[in-house]
């Protein structure tokens, strides 16, 4: 048996420092975040419409992801295995469950940026022009968009509990080398 492995620990790191920069983040975007949705719904000019939702929807899901990665996910990321652990406070929560959150977070995020895209284009085009859509085709594609996400979140769970069992093979073929 090796005499290195003796010395060696299985627990994963905790990283005191980084928890807290992490903390101050997540305060701090927590202040920020109220504030700017207190300013589009209460400070907005009247003549902003509808766009106020659309920004609004925005704010919130760029807010979600920014708490989720900097209070409630915290994660490690191992870059030399394509890995991580997590340190926040939903550490309790199995990995392939905080892999589809944040999966879904992130497309949150894409969703809402591609709105906030598609509805200044469609104010700045001439409502007679053809790439003008009527209200349904583009509450059709809103929809389309949101199933796009959510129709691959399945798939990143399946991918994940995949990568656990190849995880699981190499610590077993690791295990026997000892």
């Amino acid at each position: 048996m090796n005499d290195s492995a003796l010395f060696c620990s299985r627990e994963l790191p905790s990283y005191p420092s980084y928890i807290f920069v992490e903390r101050i983040i997540f305060c701090t975007s927590l202040v920020v975040n109220s504030v700017t949705i207190y300013c589009i719904l209460f400070r907005s000019p009247s003549y902003v419409g509808n766009y106020k939702y659309f920004l609004l929807y925005h704010v919130i899901g760029s807010s979600l992801l920014d708490l989720q990665i900097s209070g409630f996910l915290l994660p490690v990321v191992l870059v030399s295995y394509l890995s991580a652990y997590s340190l926040g406070f939903l550490n309790f929560i199995p990995s392939s469950i905080l892999t589809v959150i944040g999966f879904a977070s992130c497309g949150l995020v894409i969703i809402t940026s591609v709105l906030l895209f598609a509805y200044r284009h469609y104010q700045v085009i001439p409502s007679f022009h053809a790439h003008q859509l009527s209200k349904k085709k583009k509450i059709f594609g809103i929809i389309l968009l949101h199933l796009f996400i959510m129709t691959s979140l399945p798939y990143v769970g399946w991918a994940h509990n995949k990568q656990e069992g190849y995880k699981a093979r190499i610590r077993q073929a690791n295990l026997r080398v000892f």
